[in-house]
């Protein structure tokens, strides 16, 4: 009998099989999408994960021995070894053999790695892309620390962000851009980057210092309480980063940010080239002056001109005073120019401003002779005593509140103690550079244009008025409206535009009337106004959303950043296109008494970041919302809704709003809180209507809403998703998952119409 046997060769065969084909299927992987081979790959995941923690592990923890640790919140960063392989391949051939070595910077595009990341403060293991960030040295300096860009995926946020920054400190001086960015917020109403420190534990490496940067995007704007638009770089008069070593990069400009609108999007690009292609002086009436004077500021009392390159300068369009508003970032002390060491007079402190200007339109030329710094020039060196004036008040305002901070808040006086020992010397540096030239300028009297010779220049309005276009009282004129007054718009797009004050003296027997009669007429008015914006017994009648040029707002009157704005006894009825009939953005203290929103087509009242009262007032025939909020705290008393297609009253977005005596009946939805609101009801009358209560969470970057009211939710129709904080005067409620689905015209409420 013979027994047949597998020979030992084929065995043999099979288990290499086994071994090389996975290896070749790695290895074709590693070739096809990464470019290296899989051995190579292998080594520099082995070389960076363990060789060089050895490295520095003696570093590390002497380290931490001498100063211990202040930096509470962590990250961690995970990477398969292929996709950590490539990356690291890619900082080499890119970086450390090529731009680290002839000094140009890193601008060919990055690629996009799968990682996992968590965060000790609440964010658990999230899938995302991973890639490098920045053009030079100063974010790739050596492989132990690397600027990272990442997106997460789905909903998930860090800090309320999608996407994440994570810099080398050293890229915004240690604390300066902090810093920087605090007095401009503060000081000048500025955009605020924030900045938080988080120690990164990248795979099995040894843990270290980034600073996570507010990314230029939505977020950003949403925090600094604007509505949403663009982020771009623009240059002045010539191609953006037309720079040595990036030339072939120079164009118009760039959008950090852009809207989802295309058509809107291209309006706008087209425009914002326009402008800063052309005559200065226009493009100066466009900038936000307070702001502009703070950037400048900032920029000399920190002896810095990098801030202010086209490349570093970003700039946010305001679509609600049509107005751009800078930024600041990178700033960098150049010891090449300082303050005059004695305090002078106020001429020898424009001399030194004009030294400034000229020293930096030098600097930012980088020696190349077609750049256009010209334009810089003729753009800064204002020759007119209120321009210095308000950047010598702008100057001494800086140098104060830098000193406050510097010697005052710990923040920016203690060492961080993951900083190096060269880090902290620089950190010390700075801080020492500031509060010497902060001081020249503490205690000198900031120079002051006379204010008396400003004359106020009364208009005044009595019978008919015909408007057939935009109208614009300036900061130094006052309108006086008489009662019976009737301000027609006749033009196809006509409106007022008031920065001045006015005073709309209507009475009950002989009321205002602002009034768009023929149907094509579009007709809006905003208001822009340190002075007194009122309003008495006016009608508002036919009028629509704001369009000029690309500056467009949703509604029909606006009034923003404006803290004396006063509606009584006015009626708002019919209005013709727009998502808002009133819309009241950044005002403090308004008020609205006494006055009746009727027959509007979406929105009646709108508040966007605003604070105030709407009492003893009526809204009837509402397309869409009866009030609705955002990052809003109102008081809403006596009031009545009666036949609202959507929401009564809807608080969003860290809204707070209080709700006494009042009263909503055949309406959609009564009381809505979304999205970290408190809506306190309280002796609230219900009736007839489809929903009483819906409280929810739309937004991933927000949390969930809060609900106070004295009634018993079981005896009401409601809806409350999941993680609600709810106080009511009834026992346990139902609780559902989702909430939102249900709303917005599906089974309650309405769609918008715009």
């Amino acid at each position: 009998m013979r027994i047949n046997r597998t020979s030992h060769k084929g065995v043999l065969t099979y288990i290499l099989l086994l071994i090389l084909t996975p290896i070749g299927i790695l290895e074709g992987v590693s070739l096809l999408k990464h470019n290296s081979h899989i051995w190579e790959l292998t080594q520099k995941v082995f070389d960076k994960d363990h060789i060089q923690k050895g490295w520095n592990l003696e570093k590390y923890f002497k380290e931490k021995q001498i100063t211990g640790t202040i930096i509470t919140d962590s990250i961690k960063v995970e990477m398969d070894p292929l996709s950590y392989g490539a990356l690291i391949n890619e900082w080499k051939v890119n970086y450390k053999n090529k731009h680290r070595l002839d000094g140009t910077p890193w601008i060919e595009k990055k690629s996009k790695f799968k990682a996992r990341i968590k965060s000790n403060s609440g964010l658990k293991w999230s899938n995302s892309k991973l890639g490098l960030t920045g053009m030079w040295e100063d974010h790739h300096g050596h492989l132990d620390q690397l600027s990272l860009k990442i997106k997460l995926k789905g909903d998930k946020r860090l800090d309320g962000e999608k996407n994440i920054n994570l810099i080398r400190p050293i890229t915004r001086n240690l604390f300066i851009d902090e810093l920087a960015n605090n007095i401009y917020n503060e000081l000048f109403d500025g955009i605020k980057i924030c900045y938080k420190p988080y120690i990164v534990t990248f795979r099995k490496q040894l843990p270290y210092l980034l600073l996570r940067e507010d990314d230029l995007g939505k977020f950003l704007i949403e925090r600094n309480r604007r509505r949403e638009s663009v982020i771009f770089e623009k240059g002045f008069g010539g191609p953006l980063k037309n720079l040595p070593g990036i030339e072939d990069l120079s164009v118009d400009g760039d959008f950090n940010y852009e809207l989802g609108d295309k058509n809107k999007q291209n309006e706008l690009a087209i425009e914002i080239s326009r402008v800063f292609n052309s005559d200065t002086n226009e493009l100066f009436n466009r900038i936000n002056h307070q702001q502009l004077m703070g950037v400048l500021a900032t920029s000399i009392v920190y002896s810095s001109w990098h801030n202010m390159v086209d490349i570093n300068l970003h700039w946010y369009y305001n679509p609600v005073n049509d107005k751009f508003e800078p930024t600041i970032r990178e700033i960098q002390w150049d010891p090449r120019i300082s303050f005059p060491k004695n305090k002078g007079n106020f001429n020898d402190r424009k001399n030194h401003y004009k030294l400034w200007f000229n020293f930096f339109d030098t600097c930012i030329s980088h020696q190349v002779s077609s750049f256009p710094v010209v334009y810089y020039r003729y753009y800064l060196q204002k020759d007119s005593n209120q321009f210095y004036a308000d950047l010598d008040q702008a100057v001494r305002k800086v140098s104060l509140l830098s000193i406050q901070k510097l010697e005052k808040e710990n923040q920016f006086r203690d060492p961080i103690v993951n900083y190096t020992n060269f880090e902290r010397e620089r950190l010390k540096s700075y801080r020492e550079r500031i509060i010497k030239s902060s001081k020249r300028f503490t205690y000198t009297p900031a120079y002051r244009v006379n204010k008396n010779s400003t004359i106020i220049e009364i208009i005044k309005w009595r019978g008919k008025i015909s408007l057939d276009t935009f109208l614009t009282i300036s900061k130094d004129q006052k309108l006086i409206i008489e009662a019976g007054s009737e301000i027609q718009f006749t033009g196809n797009n006509s409106g007022i535009i008031i920065h001045g004050e006015i005073e709309s003296k209507g009475d009950s027997n002989h009321p205002i009337l602002f009034i768009a009669k023929d149907s094509n007429t579009r007709a809006s008015i905003f208001m822009e106004s340190d002075k007194s914006l009122s309003f008495n017994y006016c009608k508002f009648i036919g009028l629509s959303s704001l369009k000029k040029g690309i500056w467009s707002l949703p509604s029909a009157v606006t009034a923003h950043n404006s803290h004396k704005v006063k509606f009584t006894n006015c009626t708002f009825q019919e209005n013709r296109i727009g998502d808002d009939m009133l819309n009241i953005f950044g005002c403090k203290n308004f008020k609205i008494e006494s006055c009746s929103f009727q027959d509007i087509l979406s929105d009646a009242f709108d508040s966007d970041f605003s604070s105030g009262s709407v009492s003893n007032s009526k809204f009837i025939y509402i397309g869409n919302d009866g009030v609705d909020g955002s990052g809003s705290d109102i008081n809403i008393i006596n009031c009545t809704f009666n036949q609202i297609k959507d929401k009564a009253i809807s608080a969003g977005e860290k809204s707070n709003f209080r709700v006494v005596k009042s009263s909503v009946r055949n309406s959609e939805i009564c009381f809505v809180s979304k999205d970290q609101s408190s809506l306190n009801v309280t002796d609230c009358q219900s009736n007839q209507n489809k929903l009483d209560y819906a409280i929810f969470q739309k937004k991933p970057e927000y949390g969930s809403a809060k609900l106070n009211t004295d009634i018993d939710l079981n005896k009401s129709r409601y809806l409350i998703q999941n993680n609600s904080a709810i106080n009511h005067a009834g026992g346990k409620i139902t609780r559902v998952k989702d909430v939102e689905s249900k709303l917005y015209g599906n089974e309650f409420g309405a769609a918008t119409k715009k």
